[in-house]
């Protein structure tokens, strides 16, 4: 992620986003636990340049996160992936996690 906040040349960032998809599609349940770890990180530094990046990893971690629950969170009816094989979506487990944690974040802000 940190690739995808600094100004990383373009074949860097390609290649940041392609790790990302990878490790979704791979350990869905896993990639979206991180992205809502990082999502409830906060910083309560003073240095400002510090605080910016911790924001702008944040954001990068929310969006990251919605993208991955539009395509994993339920099956659209696509049924298969790239290549045939069929994709994976999130536990229900995860699912739950996801729910209870982004409703603490709202009503508590952590």
């Amino acid at each position: 992620l940190q690739c995808l906040t600094s100004s990383s040349p373009p074949s860097m960032i390609q290649q940041a986003q392609d790790a990302l998809l990878k490790w979704e599609a791979d350990h869905t349940d896993d990639y979206v636990v991180v992205l809502l770890q990082l999502m409830g990180v906060s910083s309560d530094e003073a240095n400002s340049t510090a605080s910016n990046e911790t924001a702008t990893l944040r954001l990068v971690a929310i969006l990251s996160l919605k993208a991955a629950i539009v395509r994993k969170w339920k099956d659209r009816g696509r049924g298969k992936g790239v290549g045939g094989t069929p994709t994976s979506l999130l536990s229900e487990d995860a699912k739950i996690l996801v729910r209870q944690l982004i409703l603490s974040l709202v009503l508590t802000g952590r």
